[in-house]
């Protein structure tokens, strides 16, 4: 954690950081290998009133967003770059990557560093509401379509 996270945690009140410190105790302790194996953890967040879920293992950091660099005649999914922790990144909108309309600038309040093996982006949310469990039967199996 940055000394200044740090230091945001120990100003929190002492009942939220009792709570913060308890979960963390729990997730530390959850099993590898069992029932627990077959869940599959998912961030749920919110881009311009709409929901979107993301699985937790793809999520390698989460920050507020502080500045955006707007890319001319970018497309509309690609809000601009970001950076975060040095590293510069694509901040891309889940509304707008699925047809929907943006979100305001202002409205734009978190980055997910979301990544797949050496790729990596930076999707941008108004909220962060909280991680769901759910049972790994719950979801379509992977297929790929292949057109000719």
């Amino acid at each position: 954690m940055s000394a200044s996270g740090f230091e945001r945690f120990l100003s929190l009140p002492d009942e939220v950081r009792r709570i913060l410190q308890e979960r963390a105790r729990d997730v530390a302790k959850r099993p590898v290998d069992g029932p627990a194996a077959d869940v599959e953890e998912i961030l749920e967040v919110h881009s311009h009133g709409q929901a979107f879920a993301l699985p937790l293992s793809a999520v390698a950091a989460i920050t507020e967003l502080s500045s955006l660099a707007v890319v001319p005649r970018a497309p509309p999914i690609l809000r601009g770059l970001v950076s975060v922790r040095g590293e510069i990144l694509v901040g891309v909108e889940l509304a707008a990557l699925v047809g929907g309309s943006r979100a305001g600038i202002a409205d734009l309040r978190r980055v997910l560093v979301v990544s797949s093996g050496a790729l990596k982006v930076a999707v941008l949310a108004e909220r962060i509401l909280k991680v769901h469990s759910l049972p790994r039967s719950a979801f379509l199996p992977n297929r790929v379509s292949r057109h000719p």
